[in-house]
């Protein structure tokens, strides 16, 4: 008999401890000489893991499906569950709320292997709360601590366990777009949020869970799938009531000013979500309303993580913007004014000195309010997300307007040099604000994780210098060209932990032969 043919691939266990291989079968000879299983991946490997988790939910799905009813065997109550709250919404104040996700439902295997040991556990939601939940503060602390007892977490439920699986999951920081879309943490957190779906959870657990997938995706640059995962993210937000109090409600009241704090901010972090995808492409509708005058604001972020009720500790989005307000209301803040833009981007108005007049007003607003936020060195660092947002809000409203074939070659000429004047005034700002960000970031002695809100205003910005730049005098010019340049390297920072950013690099590049092409 001949010599066994050596294998085309490094044997798995040598792959996964990047060690060298010398690919001899049935054993590769590191393998045997520290005496350990060795085994050729045949390519099918991956799909084999798959399948398995594939199988482990659908058993899941099978074996939940018939536990989601209303006990008791009321045939009326079970069939009427879910659609008094869309059939007729007078009965649903006669009717008993949702139930909870019961301790009962299973946990899949492939999910218990990824969320850990009870020591993981707790090691995530610190993780979590350390580095996610200053700019995305939308998960109760406190529940969390009282979640985590010793002991208590073996009671955890399937809802839960996807939540504190996408904590896991918005802290890892793949190699790059592509890895992010592949990587097996992903694929247990789409798999098994669709089985609960399938099952019939419904709760706000799953809601965050959604919130954070697609804060991932959108800040790895997985499209369209952040885009879908949005859209399912208000759906399920408008199903529970969250957008608004008056709205059939299928969650429990709240039972303190903790859970009904917690329920708006989820609300908030979906709009904001939807305003920031929002702006990277003309046209494309909001999926959420415009917050009402007498919608509330996110509270101090500090008392809510304490559970402490402030005073005022609930703030409208009408009020002044010159009342004190917390880092994640001022984001808030910042969001709904982008919505206006966006709106008013989407407009067809048939008057252009309409457009001239709203786009004024929208410059004032944004202006006042970075003004605002950034009137103290301290501030500037403080509410750094809210002012990427203002940025964005800027850049996007000071377009150059489209004209037809009914514009006044006058008008149209105001238009644009309005629109330069701005563009040029939103430069120097842009500039102090990611002076002072370096200068805040560089005395601090712990790096802290940034937020992907600040990449698509240093993209857009730095698009905008090289649109300018290319026209301006030698000079003026070439000052465009370095603070282009910055921008770059700001947004090559952020692809440290936002992989988006390698996309708008990317990008940046096209935009600058397109430039040269005329085309831009």
């Amino acid at each position: 008999m001949g010599e066994t043919q050596p294998s085309v691939r490094a044997c798995g266990p040598c792959q996964k401890y990047k060690r060298r291989c010398d690919k001899a079968q049935p054993a590769c000879g590191l393998c045997t000489k520290l005496n350990r299983a060795c085994s050729y991946n045949d390519g099918r490997g991956q799909n084999e893991t798959l399948r398995r988790r594939v199988e482990e939910l659908e058993i899941y799905v099978a074996s939940s499906g018939s536990s989601v009813n209303l006990q008791g065997g009321d045939v009326d109550g079970s069939l009427l569950r879910y659609q008094k709250f869309f059939i007729d919404s007078d009965l649903y104040t006669q009717l008993n709320t949702l139930p909870q996700c019961s301790t009962a439902h299973t946990i899949p295997p492939s999910v218990s292997r990824e969320i850990g040991s009870s020591q993981e556990r707790r090691e995530t939601v610190s993780t979590y709360f350390e580095t996610i939940h200053p700019w995305m503060p939308i998960v109760s602390k406190l529940k969390w601590q009282q979640l985590l007892r010793v002991g208590s977490e073996n009671a955890m439920r399937p809802d839960q366990a996807l939540l504190l699986l996408s904590m896991k999951l918005i802290q890892h920081v793949p190699t790059g777009t592509i890895h992010a879309a592949r990587s097996s943490l992903y694929t247990a957190v789409r798999e098994f949020s669709t089985a609960l779906e399938m099952a019939g959870v419904y709760s706000l657990y799953r809601l965050q869970s959604s919130v954070l997938m697609t804060v991932y995706e959108m800040g790895h640059g997985i499209f369209p799938p952040a885009y879908m995962s949005l859209g399912h993210s208000v759906t399920q937000a408008t199903a529970l009531g969250l957008h608004d109090e008056e709205a059939p409600q299928m969650l429990e009241k709240p039972r303190n000013w903790v859970e009904w704090e917690e329920r708006l901010r989820t609300w908030w972090a979906v709009r904001i979500i939807d305003r920031f995808i929002a702006v990277g492409g003309n046209n494309r509708p909001l999926f959420t309303e415009d917050p009402r005058p007498n919608s509330h604001l996110p509270a101090d972020d500090d008392a809510w993580d304490r559970g402490e009720l402030t005073s005022p500790e609930r703030m409208l989005i009408s009020f002044p913007h010159q009342l004190a307000a917390s880092p994640f209301g001022r984001v808030a803040q910042a969001a709904h004014l982008l919505g206006q833009v966006v709106r008013h981007c989407n407009e067809q108005p048939a008057d252009l000195r309409e457009v001239m007049a709203n786009i004024e007003s929208l410059n004032k607003l944004a202006s006042s309010f970075l003004e605002l936020l950034t009137n103290e060195d301290e501030n500037v660092y403080h509410f750094r997300d809210a002012i990427a947002i203002c940025f964005s809000c800027d850049s996007f409203a000071a377009r150059p307007g489209q004209a037809d074939n009914t514009t006044s070659l006058a008008l149209l000429h105001a238009i644009t040099e309005n629109s330069r004047a701005s563009l040029h005034q939103i430069i120097a700002r842009l500039m102090e604000f990611e002076e002072a960000v370096r200068l805040e970031e560089d005395r601090r002695l712990t790096a802290t994780c940034p937020s992907p809100w600040a990449c698509q205003p240093l993209y857009k910005s730095a698009a905008l210098m090289l649109w300018l730049g290319s026209a301006a005098p030698p000079e003026e010019g070439d000052s465009l060209l370095e603070r282009s340049r910055r921008c770059k390297e700001d947004i090559k920072t952020l692809g440290n932990r936002w992989k988006i950013a390698d996309a708008y690099q990317e990008a940046l590049v096209k935009v600058e032969k397109e430039l040269a092409a005329g085309l831009y």
